[in-house]
């Protein structure tokens, strides 16, 4: 798996590797793996195609969330593999069970002004749809998201401007 993942795979190689993963739970597993990788460009076609096999079957993905959670929130300098799984998470229904953790992981890289831009704002998303769903986080929101109006960044305005526009503030 890793040696087609290292190969910048095509468009083609990608669905193809998705649909193993959909039929083989050990292609799967390797695949997940592939996410945790060291090397940015191996975890970026990972989750490339994780993001695939998701569009088709979110269910199957379920199991991997907190382990994949607590390997983000474990690496916290590869920007690579936070930006990815927040993609993920934000495709995903995320379990109830990682709700309150995964927000709390995103307040604080909302907050964080060392991270990326695609981070603190797929952060924002999440944070938005988790609150959508436990409104007593509305105002814990609220707060983090008025320390950063500031920020001239289109990412975080837009995601910003989503944001307000749901809770209406």
């Amino acid at each position: 798996m890793i040696n087609i993942i290292q190969s910048r795979p095509s468009k083609l190689q990608q669905a193809i590797l998705a649909e193993n993963c959909l039929e083989s739970k050990e292609a799967l597993n390797a695949l997940v793996d592939c996410l945790f990788s060291k090397e940015k460009l191996i975890c970026q076609y990972a989750c490339i195609v994780l993001i695939q096999i998701s569009k088709k079957n979110k269910a199957i993905l379920r199991p991997y969330l907190p382990l994949i959670l607590e390997k983000t929130k474990l690496n916290p300098e590869n920007q690579t593999l936070k930006r990815n799984t927040l993609r993920l998470f934000l495709l995903l229904n995320v379990p109830e069970s990682l709700e309150g953790e995964l927000f709390d992981f995103c307040i604080n890289n909302i907050a964080d002004l060392s991270q990326s831009v695609a981070v603190r704002a797929f952060s924002i998303y999440i944070c938005t749809q988790i609150a959508k769903i436990h409104t007593d986080l509305i105002e814990e929101l609220k707060q983090v998201c008025s320390l950063i109006t500031e920020d001239k960044n289109p990412g975080i305005v837009g995601s910003l401007k989503k944001c307000k526009r749901e809770f209406k503030f």
